[in-house]
């Protein structure tokens, strides 16, 4: 099958200087990352603050400029086309940024703002046209009735009107794909699971394919079909959601899983689980360490992987594909290393906070003590066409081993 995108050793590098009359130095956002988005799935990108996740999702609609690689939309390379030829490709791929009290020009009616996508694509005759095809998005978007908003400004929503409306906007022009970039996280909780159901409802009866980054790895849980895994510039774990979110294989893929908040220990030990959490936090991205790029803080680190070592690249590992030297190491009599052994089922009794929620907003009652409680998102508690999912956090690691292990 033909991605709808494909990403082939993709480069985003920034220059800067430190201060005035400083060194130069290169900010390498992203740094030699090659992937495929398939036409209908929802591929999440995840990764800590700074691992070049939205650069990556705007590379990928032309929103800042590639340094090296390519960028394929629909079977056609879009790295090096001029604005001119770029426009009438725009209309099929949109973004759908992080804040959407920033996103909405506050000086434009929300009729105009919607309507705006469709003058600008010549998808509409004229102004009363166009404000008719945003009505009719904004209607199905849940902002209703739509004639009452249309002359409302944006100082006068709530937040999660407004990215209802970021939605429709992103969404009047028929697109193929949507890069959503943290598009719940400016929400309170309970909002978040009503949007995550529409997306997850348009892209059914839309046949969207959506690129979600996201630091929430529920969210990732919940709404994406593959999850690839930043870290320094890199895809370090790419695969399906629930293998690389049940049975990680990189060392660091666990530590973002193991940073999840629990509502209480799995073994009633207040102290469990924090050991096993990463000390340090992403380096400079201007001075990318030698060898793999997560050694200096792997805890299962050895010296192939130092600065005298080589850099993995992805290779399939499982079900998943995965730039980790220790994959590649035959298993050892010890098992796993310390801290990526299985961890106990956590059970239907244990969901996490954010489940909770979800279950509440969407009126399953599920996990609530007051079984009236009613939402307007429907009776799901997972994305549509995915099973429930008990099983949070994730348990068994896969096939790393520790190398220092005898045999």
């Amino acid at each position: 099958m033909t991605p709808l995108v494909r990403v082939t050793d993709l480069a985003v590098h920034f220059p800067v200087r430190r201060g005035i009359g400083g060194p130069k130095g290169v900010v390498r956002a992203v740094d030699g990352v090659s992937l495929d988005v398939v036409g209908g799935e929802t591929l999440g990108i995840v990764g800590e603050s700074g691992s070049g996740k939205t650069t990556l999702g705007r590379a990928m609609l032309r929103l800042v400029e590639p340094t090296a690689g390519r960028v394929e939309f629909d079977g056609r390379d879009i790295t090096r086309l001029g604005e001119r030829e770029l426009r009438p490709l725009r209309r099929r791929m949109q973004p759908v940024f992080q804040d959407p009290h920033a996103a909405l020009n506050p000086a434009m009616s929300i009729g105009d703002a919607v309507a705006h996508p469709l003058l600008i694509q010549g998808l509409a005759a004229d102004r009363a046209g166009a404000r008719a095809g945003a009505a009719a998005m904004l209607e199905r978007v849940g902002i209703t009735p739509a004639a009452a908003f249309l002359d409302r400004f944006p100082e006068d929503l709530s937040g999660g009107q407004k990215q209802r409306i970021v939605l429709a906007r992103a969404l009047v022009t028929g697109p193929s794909l949507v890069v959503a970039d943290e598009p719940v996280a400016m929400l309170d909780m309970s909002v978040r699971a009503l949007v995550l159901d529409l997306m997850a409802e348009l892209r059914r009866d839309l046949g969207l394919t959506y690129v979600l980054i996201t630091h929430d790895l529920a969210t990732a849980r919940l709404l994406c079909d593959r999850v690839a895994v930043m870290y320094l510039g890199r895809v370090v774990e790419v695969g399906p959601a629930g293998e690389v979110l049940h049975h990680p294989r990189h060392p660091y893929t666990r530590a973002l899983l193991d940073a999840v908040p629990r509502m209480a220990p799995l073994d009633g030990d207040p102290a469990a689980g924090r050991a096993r959490l990463v000390a340090g936090e992403v380096p400079d991205a201007t001075d990318v360490p030698a060898g793999c790029r997560f050694h200096p803080r792997c805890p299962f680190a050895f010296e192939a992987c130092g600065p005298d070592g080589t850099e993995p690249v992805l290779e399939p590992a499982g079900g998943v594909e995965v730039a980790c030297h220790l994959v590649r190491l035959a298993p050892s009599g010890a098992g796993n290393p310390p801290g990526m052994g299985n961890e106990e089922d956590p059970g239907e009794e244990k969901h996490g906070l954010f489940r909770t929620i979800v279950e509440r907003a969407r009126g399953t009652g599920v996990g609530t003590e007051d079984p009236n409680i009613v939402g307007d998102a429907g009776p799901t508690d997972a994305a549509p066409g995915r099973h429930p999912d008990s099983h949070w956090p994730p348990n068994d690691p896969g096939e790393i081993v520790d190398p220092e292990a005898p045999a």
